[in-house]
């Protein structure tokens, strides 16, 4: 896999990325929490073109799948997907845990956090060294800053404001994902002769329906 094309809109960034072998040669993110339908294509254009990159040039795409945001997910997969079929081309997925964890330094445990928009957040568990979470689940803030003072060694990564947690002070790193950390984050798993990529959302529980409808 020569020349990727990496989608990123589990959250509140419109991300895009294009990268040749270890190196990115271009990439863009825009904060847009709702919406991504209306620009994503638009900006994989931007993108490919910035990188002198044609669409017969794509040799894949990797996109995150989930946990996040139900309509940012939906956007980025049937993009990938889309792209896949037109193309020819493979579309590889993964969990946003699995990105979090592929770019962190795993002497210790670590716990990935991602923001649901509500009061609680999905969460990993990774044992040190670990590739494969102990656990996957949905928990309320209380319920996490329990856990977390129940834990020694333990490393926070995610993008949820750490300061909504009773407890979680210090070894954290909270920054939200963009394109180009997929794409390496594809790389790390397929060096560890990983093969599962599958494409299919992960949303570890089902969305609510309200009576107000968020634009696409």
């Amino acid at each position: 896999m020569h020349c990727l094309l990496g989608i990123e809109t589990s959250g509140d960034l419109c991300s895009v990325a294009v990268g040749r072998d270890a190196s990115v040669l271009s990439k863009k993110s825009i904060s847009m929490p709702y919406g991504q339908a209306g620009h994503l294509m638009g900006l994989i254009q931007e993108v490919l073109t910035a990188s002198e990159t044609s669409w017969k040039q794509l040799d894949g795409v990797v996109v995150n799948r989930g946990p996040g945001s139900f309509t940012g997910l939906r956007v980025g997969l049937a993009v990938a997907q889309g792209i896949s079929l037109a193309g020819g081309i493979p579309s590889f997925g993964l969990t946003g845990f699995a990105i979090y964890r592929s770019l962190e330094n795993m002497e210790k445990n670590l716990l990935v956090l991602i923001d649901t928009r509500r009061d609680d957040c999905f969460v990993g568990f990774f044992e040190a060294g670990e590739l494969d979470p102990s656990f996957e689940t949905v928990m309320s803030y209380e319920e996490i800053s329990v856990f977390y003072a129940s834990q020694n060694n333990l490393h926070v990564v995610g993008n949820v404001d750490a300061v909504l947690i009773p407890g979680l002070i210090s070894g954290r790193e909270i920054y939200p994902l963009e394109a180009e950390e997929g794409l390496r984050s594809f790389r790390f798993y397929r060096e560890r002769d990983r093969s599962d990529f599958s494409s299919e959302p992960y949303y570890l529980r089902d969305p609510e329906i309200h009576g107000k409808q968020i634009p696409l």
